[in-house]
């Protein structure tokens, strides 16, 4: 056996007997051994497999391009967008075209073009919903924004739209609000190119409410679905906090997808009950459980905003009460009920 051999025989009875001593060490290296094996099996795995060739295309600049300034979707259905021209397209341009391109579709909408400094700008406002003049774009995917600039002759071609799509900072409103009418939402996004693009995503099952009825004869919720449409009937379930028997009503359609509920103070506010008693609300059909409230704003939180006014109302004879309607920093709708004991003619009450 050689002097190295002897040594190494020595090292290895050496670490031995320390892995014997401190258990700790022991168990402290097998982690990071585990660890440093992971490690090198995801490097070899992206060694084993090159990115193709695309994604080396999509990240660097192909041809000219704009710079977005600004992208905005306000009241949550208008597309607003500012463009600074670079001096290298603004020769001969005299008038300018906002396209949204997915897969082999193309929509064609127009856009204004302005002086801005010592160059040009081109702004444009799209309406996304299905009213007249807008875009009823189909969800489930990203609408590529381009522009084309239109020179003297009427030629030019549509080029890439990049940067703009930047999030807003912390504040009463939400930077991507749903759109009132559908549910649907508008999300400018950026690809890993810097190209501008927009998401479109479809809503959810909801419950939106719509009106808040008070007055002396009754109370009512109006209450409109989006996402689903319900095969058979729909009752709303208003749930007492604290405990107690959850009650339920049948709902009335009045419109498409819209429906109405009336309100049992009687049961609400029933006989001993002299607290106010809150009950959250709740919309069922079929296997569907929705919270009822408003979801379809721009606000980041809509209890401190949205305050629906309260009124007496009679629940049954010798009985009224006070409704106090109001919203969860969530959004979800929930009544305040207080008894009141109305006096009869003798002073008692």
């Amino acid at each position: 056996m050689s002097g190295t051999e002897m040594n190494g025989a020595h090292l290895r009875e050496l670490a031995s007997d320390a892995l014997r001593r401190w258990p700790r060490l022991r168990v402290a290296l097998r982690r990071a051994d585990r660890q440093l094996g992971r490690q090198v099996a995801q490097l070899k795995g992206t060694m084993r497999a090159p990115a193709p060739r695309r994604l080396f295309r999509a990240a660097l600049p192909a041809g000219s391009s704009i710079q977005a300034r600004f992208v905005g979707v306000l009241d949550g259905h208008t597309l607003n967008l500012d463009l600074e021209v670079p001096p290298a397209l603004a020769a001969d341009v005299v008038g300018a075209e906002l396209h949204l391109v997915r897969g082999s579709t193309r929509l064609t909408v127009p856009a204004e073009l302005r002086h801005a400094g010592d160059g040009l700008a081109v702004s444009a406002a799209v309406l996304l919903c299905a009213r007249p003049g807008g875009l009823d774009l189909p969800s489930g995917g990203s609408w590529r924004v381009e522009c084309r600039l239109v020179s003297e002759t009427g030629g030019g071609d549509p080029v890439r739209v990049v940067g703009g799509a930047t999030e807003r900072a912390a504040g009463p409103t939400v930077s991507a609000p749903p759109c009132p009418d559908s549910g649907y939402r508008y999300r400018p996004v950026t690809d890993q190119a810097g190209r501008l693009a927009l998401a479109v995503t479809a809503p959810g099952a909801l419950a939106e409410l719509t009106d808040v009825r008070l007055d002396w004869t009754g109370a009512s919720l109006q209450v409109r679905t989006f996402g689903w449409r319900a095969d058979g009937p729909v009752e709303v379930g208003l749930e007492p906090r604290g405990g107690g028997e959850s009650l339920r009503v049948q709902g009335e359609l009045v419109g498409p997808d819209l429906l109405r509920f009336s309100l049992p103070l009687s049961a609400m506010t029933a006989a001993g009950h002299v607290r106010e008693r809150i009950f959250d609300v709740r919309l069922h059909a079929e296997s569907r459980r929705l919270r009822v409230g408003t979801v379809l704003h721009d606000l980041t939180n809509p209890k401190r905003s949205l305050r629906p006014p309260a009124a007496i109302v009679w629940a049954a004879p010798g009985r009224s009460v006070r409704v106090r309607p109001y919203f969860t920093p969530a959004g979800s709708l929930a009544l305040a009920c207080l008894p009141i004991q109305s006096r009869s003619t003798d002073g008692t009450s």
